[in-house]
C-alpha cells in the first residue's frame, strides 16, 4: 500500500555562511517537487551576515524558516534541526553544498511506495568554491558491499535523508567536534532499512574551511575510536576486540580496516570496490 501525502524538511546548519547560504536556499526553493516541504535553517551564532540574509530571503518564501542560537556548535544546531523539523521525511542540507533541482521530486515517492524503507541516500557530484564541477561519486559499487563497508568509511556522504520516525530520540553527540555524521549514522544503523538512488541530487562543496579540510587528523583520530564502539556494540565479530588500522590512499582519502590477529578481515572484492570509489569516485 503506497504511503501518501508525506511532506519533507530540509534541514540547513549555518555558521558564518554568508559567501554560501543564499545558493544553498535557493537549491532548496527552486525544488520541481510539488508536495509539502519546509526549509529550515538554525543559524548557530553567526558573526558575519549570515542571518541577514536567511531573514531577507524569509520575506520572499514562506517556506524558509528560521531558528537563531548562540554558538554552541554544529551537533547541537542539528539536534535543533531534527527537534524543530515539521516534515515526514528528513533531509539535510549544509549551508555551503546545493541540492538538484529534483531532490526531493525524485527521493519522495521512494517513501511514498515503500513504507519500510526508512533511509535514502543518493551519488553526488564534487564542486569547488566557485561551485564548477570537480568531481562524482557514484556509490552502486560500494552499495553491493554496504553491511561491511559502512564500518571501514563513511561512503554515504550526501544526500542523506530520514524518515523522522526513524529518528526517535537519537541525537548527535554534542561532545564530538568531528566525525559527528558518521557517528550520528553508526548509531542509526541498527534501526536503519537502506536504499541507495543511483542518481546525482548533491553538490558537495570542496570548502577549504570546512571540518573535513581544517580538522583532518582529529576527524581521522575520531573516526578510529567510534569505528572500534559500534564494532562492538552490534557485535559484528561476536563483540570481541579488532584493531583499528587507518589505511591513507591519498592525503585526503582515508578508510578503516579491521584486523583480527594482525589479518584483514575485508573481502577482496570489497577492498577493491571501496578503493575504486574512493580513488576515482565510482
Amino acid at each position: 500500500m503506497k504511503n501518501k501525502f508525506l511532506s519533507a524538511t530540509i534541514m540547513i546548519p549555518a555558521f558564518n555562511s554568508e559567501g554560501f547560504i543564499g545558493d544553498a536556499l535557493e537549491s532548496a526553493k527552486n525544488q520541481s517537487y510539488k508536495g509539502e516541504y519546509e526549509i529550515l535553517v538554525v543559524n548557530d551564532g553567526s558573526t558575519d551576515d549570515t542571518r541577514g540574509i536567511v531573514e531577507w530571503r524569509m520575506g520572499k518564501d514562506s517556506k524558509i524558516r528560521l531558528i537563531n542560537q548562540s554558538n554552541e556548535g554544529s551537533s547541537s544546531a542539528r539536534n535543533v534541526l531534527i527537534e524543530e523539523s515539521g516534515g515526514d521525511i528528513l533531509f539535510g542540507l549544509d549551508a555551503d553544498d546545493l541540492l538538484d533541482g529534483n531532490a526531493l521530486k525524485r527521493v519522495m515517492p521512494v517513501y511514498e511506495k515503500c513504507s519500510s524503507v526508512n533511509h535514502v541516500y543518493t551519488d553526488q557530484r564534487e564542486i569547488d568554491e566557485e561551485g564548477r564541477q570537480v568531481g562524482l561519486r557514484l556509490r552502486r559499487g560500494v552499495h553491493q558491499f554496504f553491511d561491511d563497508l559502512t564500518y571501514r568509511c563513511h561512503f554515504q556522504g550526501h544526500l542523506k535523508s530520514f524518515r523522522k520516525s526513524v529518528i526517535g530520540d537519537r541525537r548527535f553527540d554534542e561532545g564530538l567536534k568531528s566525525a559527528v555524521d558518521w557517528d550520528f549514522f553508526l548509531n542509526m544503523l541498527p534501526s536503519l532499512n537502506v536504499l541507495h538512488l543511483p542518481e546525482v541530487l548533491y553538490s558537495y562543496r570542496m570548502n577549504q574551511q570546512g571540518i573535513s579540510f581544517t580538522k583532518r587528523e582529529e576527524v581521522r583520530d575520531n573516526s578510529v575510536g567510534l569505528v572500534a564502539k559500534y564494532l562492538k556494540r552490534d557485535k559484528i565479530y561476536g563483540g570481541r576486540d579488532v584493531e583499528i588500522s587507518r589505511i591513507k590512499l591519498r592525503e585526503s582519502l582515508t578508510y578503516y580496516d579491521h584486523l583480527m590477529d594482525g589479518k584483514s578481515t575485508m573481502k577482496s572484492e570489497a577492498k577493491v570496490a571501496l578503493e575504486k570509489y574512493l580513488l576515482r569516485g565510482e
